[in-house]
């Protein structure tokens, strides 16, 4: 016959208590904290703040206008980059970014993506974009017509060293061509280099 023990009961309900605290809290730090990505992220603003504003006690990373985190080992952009108010130079070259799409940036003049892993550029937003290296990429194909609604005030566009083919290259041109008449004759051309293509710039896993 078993004697109920009140005690023993109430002490096992009450390690049940703290069982299920302990997995609440757990889930809500795993929510909560910020991916290790956008830590670096904000830690690389932070320092590029405090290298150009010497040693200050406040650091306003919102009025930065340029930004270089070349070679920082970078995998994405942040979709929090609108936060950058006043950003309007970013480079990144030399990183392991794949992908532009979903970003927006209302201010962002120039942005320099030079030796990173794209295969597409994708939607960002851009409106006022008018400078985009994407040269040593993996890129294997532009749509003419989309590229210049991505980007409507783009005056310049590398895209040297990416898979793409000369019918591709040629197609973009022509597109500029129509784009710099409907600006009229007082604008700056758009001017695409893009003389070394080719199959050679394939990622090697497709090559294989």
């Amino acid at each position: 016959m078993s004697i109920f023990n009140p005690n023993v009961e109430k002490e096992d309900h009450m390690k049940k208590l703290i069982f299920i605290s302990l997995l609440v809290l757990i889930a809500f730090s795993k929510a909560a904290a910020p991916d290790e990505e956008t830590e670096r992220w904000d830690d690389a603003v932070r320092e590029a703040t405090l290298k150009r504003m010497g040693n200050v006690t406040m650091i306003d990373t919102k009025n930065m206008s340029g930004l270089n985190f070349d070679g920082k080992g970078f995998t994405t952009i942040p979709k929090d980059i609108q936060k950058l108010r006043r950003l309007q130079f970013l480079s990144l070259n030399n990183n392991n970014i794949n992908s532009l799409d979903g970003l927006k940036h209302t201010q962002l003049k120039n942005l320099q993506l030079s030796g990173n892993n794209i295969i597409d550029i994708g939607k960002p937003d851009f409106p006022n974009l008018h400078t985009l290296n994407l040269e040593n990429n993996h890129i294997m194909h532009v749509d003419p017509e989309e590229i210049f609604k991505l980007f409507p005030n783009l005056k310049y566009l590398n895209l040297d060293k990416n898979p793409l083919t000369k019918e591709n290259v040629d197609e973009l041109r022509d597109a500029a061509s129509v784009i710099d008449i409907k600006r009229g004759p007082y604008t700056t051309a758009i001017k695409i280099i893009a003389d070394d293509i080719g199959e050679q710039y394939l990622p090697h896993q497709v090559m294989a």
